[in-house]
């Protein structure tokens, strides 16, 4: 990160908040461009089955069997494909120097679908700051949680700029799903180990394996 020239996207929000949107415009742009990406080297991780295997060691003091096999299942009927995928992705992880934009923090890079990295925006400015206070929040990212959540729906419009509203609405209820049902703030372990790999709630009991699948083939995530 020190090599290169400029600063996060993260940062030059906190300092230039007026030009927010024109950031995350910047930013989406450069995300839907790598997943434009076709990997065909078998040597790059499927961040699929990196997901699956993560789920199969997950602890049962964690979480019961039953859930687990759940976990595993959703991640099964997650469509394959080879756009490559940051693996972490948010404005934390993305430099931008004038109009040009570099990723930084690609160890967890892998081959997938693009919902992962979709997921991983949806944790990292509404999912997780729900467990804190604003000012905890505004400390670590210069934004309170309204201010977060409000980035983040920029973002799914941006990317999502040929679905009509009523379905980035829907696509936004469907990332909302597994917050709105997490009650017992004992869970955010095990929830916080899964958001890591997809953004999905282990704890899930309102959605089968066959509604996940429908909604991504509907919408297209």
């Amino acid at each position: 990160m020190d090599k290169l020239n400029g600063i996060t996207i993260e940062r030059a929000i906190r300092t230039n908040s007026d030009k927010q949107n024109n950031f995350i415009e910047k930013f989406t742009q450069a995300v839907k461009n790598l997943h434009r990406t076709h990997v065909q080297n078998e040597k790059i991780p499927d961040i699929k089955q990196v997901s699956i295997s993560y789920a199969k060691q997950l602890n049962s003091s964690f979480c019961s069997n039953e859930d687990k096999i759940k976990i595993i299942k959703i991640f099964e009927n997650i469509p394959d494909t080879q756009n490559f995928i940051h693996g972490n992705c948010h404005t934390g992880n993305a430099i931008i120097s004038g109009d040009k934009i570099q990723f930084i923090d690609l160890m967890f890079c892998a081959k997938g679908h693009p919902v992962f990295d979709i997921l991983c925006m949806y944790s990292h400015y509404v999912f997780l700051p729900s467990f804190n206070s604003d000012e905890a929040y505004i400390l670590h990212l210069g934004l309170d949680k309204t201010g977060a959540e409000n980035l983040y729906n920029f973002f799914i419009r941006t990317y999502y700029n040929e679905k009509t509203d009523d379905e980035i609405e829907n696509i936004k209820e469907y990332f909302k799903l597994y917050k709105d049902i997490v009650k017992n703030p004992n869970n955010i372990k095990v929830v916080s180990d899964i958001t890591f790999l997809t953004g999905l709630n282990p704890k899930i009991k309102q959605i089968t394996v066959a509604e996940f699948m429908e909604y991504i083939n509907k919408y297209g995530l």
